[in-house]
């Protein structure tokens, strides 16, 4: 019921609401309002909101969602997305610092990335939904598994040392699985994290092998990995250690042999120790996560999490890693971020397709550096 649109026209978004209160009902199974007291129900709440409109007390974009056979009204509130929200998003460019001492936007606190997947996942207006995941495994590692709420990408699982980071991380892995192609597909809790994140996937496949072994020996926090991978019938599993020529971050890969199928993990890790810890648990995760009926699966591509981690000094440095390398190859990384949502308006996370484009014919004086702007 509503929202209230002045001069009888409707107002932008409102389709869209309809259409995701809608999905989210089917996805949760919602057993329908009962009629026609439900029908009795939004008469009422419908000349109240027009009431509170014309004594310009409504808040904006108010509604109700009744559901449930004990026709239940949850109030939401749909968002303008803006005048801009139709056109063609702008291209956004990974440049070094354009100027020396250029500081980059701080990351959010642990607190505020998670309150900005909340904003994400709100009951009935937001494009993703957090699942409960009771029957996902949170020992070594905290799984979380999350929806998209829009569209056909279904479900997808993420792992983190613990739950707090698990739901930002299983967020990122949505926000990419919902990305358009071409281009591939990064999320990042803040422009400069976006663009490293497609980045980093990119140079991935550029990466050069430098040691091939048995995992082996391992850091302490390693070592409930490989126990566990032990027992479920995957021993000693494979490592190859890769370096991007331009980088001094580590991609690791780690392939299981034995149980019931292989397994692999590749994950970016800022030193060795911490690539082939990520690269175990990420093999260790797919094969968790696949063994729940009805869970999603893990994430595919190479694990990027070490993002998350990386102080400010890191992150610059790493940075210009990338846009040097980059532009000894004649090219830039670009991406392009994601609209604002028809519902909720501005994302609070940054997703979009990246890709490397060469910088032969491009004007140079039209880049956009990845000094922070208003996302949306």
């Amino acid at each position: 019921v509503g929202p209230v649109a002045p001069g009888g026209a409707s107002l932008a978004g409102s389709a869209a609401l309809v259409r995701r209160a809608a999905r989210w009902a089917v996805d949760e199974a919602t057993a329908p309002v009962p009629h026609p007291t439900a029908a009795a129900l939004a008469g009422a709440l419908a000349g109240q909101l027009l009431f509170d409109t014309l004594a310009g007390i409504a808040p904006p974009g108010e509604a109700h969602v009744l559901h449930g056979e004990e026709l239940t009204a949850d109030r939401v509130h749909l968002t303008a997305p803006g005048p801009a929200a139709g056109e063609a998003a702008e291209r956004r460019f990974l440049t070094a610092a354009p100027e020396a001492g250029a500081e980059p936007v701080p990351p959010p606190t642990p607190d505020e990335a998670v309150e900005a997947v909340t904003a994400l996942t709100g009951r009935w207006t937001g494009p993703l939904a957090l699942l409960g995941g009771e029957e996902l495994p949170q020992m070594p590692l905290a799984l979380r598994e999350m929806a998209a709420r829009d569209g056909d990408a279904g479900s997808v699982v993420a792992w983190a040392e613990e739950q707090r980071t698990a739901t930002v991380a299983v967020a990122l892995a949505a926000l990419r699985a919902a990305c358009p192609t071409p281009g591939t597909a990064a999320a990042g809790l803040t422009e400069e994290h976006w663009l490293l994140d497609g980045a980093l996937r990119l140079m991935a496949d550029e990466a050069v092998p430098y040691a091939t072994r048995a995992v082996g020996a391992v850091d302490a926090r390693s070592v409930p990995l490989l126990r566990l991978l032990e027992e479920e019938g995957m021993p000693a599993p494979a490592l190859t250690l890769l370096r991007h020529p331009g980088l001094d971050w580590t991609l690791a890969e780690v392939r299981t042999s034995g149980g019931p199928r292989p397994w692999t993990g590749r994950s970016w890790g800022r030193d060795d120790t911490e690539a082939v810890h990520r690269a175990l648990a990420t093999a260790l995760a797919r094969h968790q996560a696949h063994g729940v009926p009805g869970a999603g699966p893990l994430a595919e591509g190479v694990h990027t999490d070490a993002l998350l981690f990386a102080d400010a000094s890191e992150q610059a440095a790493l940075r210009k890693r990338v846009a040097d390398a980059a532009e000894a190859a004649g090219l830039r990384y670009e991406g392009t971020p994601r609209r604002p949502d028809p519902v909720t308006g501005a994302l609070p996370l940054w997703s979009g397709a990246v890709r490397a484009v060469p910088l032969v014919g491009e004007p140079q004086g039209t880049e956009e550096s990845i000094e922070e702007r208003d996302h949306g």
